[in-house]
């Protein structure tokens, strides 16, 4: 089926189509997304939230995960710690 055409990286990653990955961000984006609203309305909205650092400190704390998911090797970042040119 796919021996005309030229793989795309989502097809690598178990996606099959456009669509497919599509539909899988589109779920994860409105999941999570929903379920920050509901935190950041806990805290008495957007503004309470900036004032209590709630917003800063999800970020840094994305970015400590993604850089050890990194380091671990658990999560492939290209150039990084895969597919890596060796320099001479």
């Amino acid at each position: 089926m796919y021996r005309q055409r030229l793989w795309t990286m989502r097809q690598y990653a178990g996606f099959g189509s456009a669509e497919e990955s599509n539909e899988r961000f589109h779920y994860r984006l409105e999941r999570e997304g929903l379920a920050m609203i509901a935190v950041i309305d806990q805290q008495g909205g957007a503004v309470a939230a900036i004032e209590e650092g709630y917003q800063e400190r999800e970020i840094a704390r994305s970015a400590y995960e993604f850089q050890n998911a990194g380091d671990r090797e658990e999560q492939v970042i290209v150039g990084v710690n895969r597919f890596t040119i060796d320099e001479a």
